[in-house]
């Protein structure tokens, strides 16, 4: 605040000039005392304080509003470590990282033949689980081929499954069902895959099937631990652990010898089929519990 000096008119104010102000009493001076308001640069008008204000409110506002869901932000571009125009050397990293991320372009033909099924919601492990049953061909006149003096070979068969075929070409099947082993016109051999509570859905060995005319018309079936039983023409076999069976056409013995294909069972009891069968077939069926 300041004060300032108005002449009003001898008679009718209350001070007089003089070196200084003085009141003379109401109605004895010639000048009149007015307070009036002066703004200075450390105090803020009161339109100013207004102002500020109301521009608080309209931030907040503003960043009350629901945002554009249409808004994208950019981001860095996904780079694959594999050449996912090539559709040879097929690995599940190189399957998962060329068609499984959206960023990544590929031939659509490099998928659809390679990329994993979707993975189920895995099964309660209460509820039993019923695959459809092995049915393998069978022959109105078992014949009894010549035997083939050729060099052994091994196809070995593990896991989700994974495969090592008798010339030694490695691959990956994740399908699910009743599918082809062995198929020639002497041996027959089919295995059973479906998901276990075990196995986060995926698919695992359930049973294995061998027939064909080298069997001359029998069938021999091993399942795993939980869902099924060994046996020889639909009829249980091996029932007790150890044991061995033998028919003048096939020796099969359930023990616990044998070397393991999976590293990941080595802390569990082994239980395996060691089936020798005609023309020198020799098949070894590693049973687990899951």
């Amino acid at each position: 605040q300041s004060v300032e000096w108005q002449y009003v008119g001898q008679g009718r104010g209350s001070f007089n000039t003089e070196q200084t102000y003085n009141f003379v009493g109401q109605g004895c001076g010639a000048y009149e005392q007015e307070v009036v308001e002066v703004p200075t640069g450390r105090r803020c008008r009161p339109i100013c304080l207004g102002l500020l204000a109301a521009a608080m409110v309209l931030l907040v506002i503003y960043m009350l509003m629901p945002q554009n869901p249409n808004a994208t932000t950019p981001g860095p571009t996904n780079v694959s470590p594999f050449d996912c125009t090539d559709a040879t050397n097929l690995t599940p990293e190189k399957i998962e990282a060329c068609c499984n991320d959206p960023d990544i372009a590929v031939p659509p033909e490099f998928c659809t033949s390679t990329q994993e099924p979707p993975i189920p919601t895995p099964p309660n492990p209460s509820t039993t689980l019923e695959p459809p049953p092995i049915i393998l061909p069978t022959t109105q006149s078992p014949i009894t081929p010549t035997i083939n003096p050729g060099f052994p070979r091994e196809c070995t068969i593990w896991g989700d499954p994974h495969i090592v075929t008798f010339d030694g070409v490695k691959g990956n099947w994740y399908g699910r069902g009743i599918a082809w082993i062995v198929k020639s016109s002497t041996v027959l051999m089919q295995g059973r895959f479906k998901p276990t509570p075990f196995t986060n859905g995926r698919a695992a060995t359930d049973a294995i099937a061998i027939g064909g005319p080298f069997m001359q018309g029998h069938t021999l079936k091993v399942s795993a631990l939980e869902t099924g039983d060994i046996t020889w023409d639909n009829q249980p076999i091996l029932t007790t652990f150890p044991s061995e069976f033998s028919n003048g056409i096939a020796t099969i013995t359930y023990n616990s010898q044998g070397r393991i294909v999976d590293n990941a069972m080595a802390n569990l009891p082994r239980k395996i089929v060691h089936a020798d069968l005609p023309l020198g077939v020799r098949v070894s069926i590693m049973r687990w519990s899951h």
